[in-house]
């Protein structure tokens, strides 16, 4: 994750943010703190079995562990439904979180992976068995 790229979302958001304010939509301002340090990442990585992905670890650690912004279009302000337009912004206001991340998202990542493994092959563990039951590309084995 380069720095470019970071103060073009940044710029983003901002400008966004102004549009909000202008068309007087409900508002969460965006707010960002300081980056993680490597030894919060490397607890949340103990604490979960896991390695942090380079490119959220690089975002997290170089950038911001929290960013937060967020709109809602008050229903009487919302372009006509036919359009399908969006009328908020997703996430709840939070584009990405760090203690949400390790108190929540992991372990409901974990939960589902686990309860889906036995219901849908999709979501079982990447094993040569697994392929070779999905028939993808013939199986490891052909």
């Amino acid at each position: 994750m380069n720095n470019k790229l970071f103060e073009q979302w940044t710029a983003n958001w901002t400008r966004m943010e102004v549009i909000a304010r202008q068309r007087e939509w409900k508002l969460t301002p965006l707010a960002m703190a300081r980056p993680a340090t490597e030894a919060q990442l490397q607890d949340i990585e103990r604490k979960h079995g896991l390695r942090i992905a380079p490119q959220l670890r690089s975002v997290l650690s170089q950038h911001a562990s929290h960013v937060a912004f967020g709109w809602y279009i008050p229903a009487h302000l919302q372009p006509m439904e036919q359009l399908g337009l969006p009328t908020m912004s997703a996430n709840r206001s939070a584009v990405w979180d760090l203690a949400h991340i390790d108190t929540y998202a992991i372990p409901n990542f974990a939960g589902w992976k686990r309860e889906l493994a036995t219901r849908d092959l999709s979501e079982a563990p990447n094993t040569p068995a697994m392929l070779n039951r999905t028939g993808f590309a013939g199986g490891l084995n052909s």
